[in-house]
């Protein structure tokens, strides 16, 4: 597995809004901007709840996809 360099392009702007995203999106790659409300560590799943101005959205980090990703949302705080 690589790490976030693959994935990160130094690109900041979003594509969609969290409040927007449905299940047209689902398999794509979006960015998304916001403020952590709240984390969670489950079972070695890292939950994040993000918010913008326009609604929710709950972003899943998986250690066995992405580790280097996962490490650094297990150190994110509200």
């Amino acid at each position: 597995m690589e790490g976030t360099e693959r994935h990160f392009d130094g690109n900041w702007k979003r594509t969609v809004y969290c409040g927007q995203v449905s299940a047209r999106e689902e398999g794509q790659e979006i960015r998304v901007n916001g403020w952590v409300r709240k984390r969670r560590d489950l079972g070695g799943l890292v939950f994040i709840d993000l918010w913008d101005h326009t609604g929710a959205l709950q972003v899943v980090f998986n250690p066995e996809l992405y580790p280097e990703v996962h490490k650094r949302a297990s150190s994110l705080r509200s």
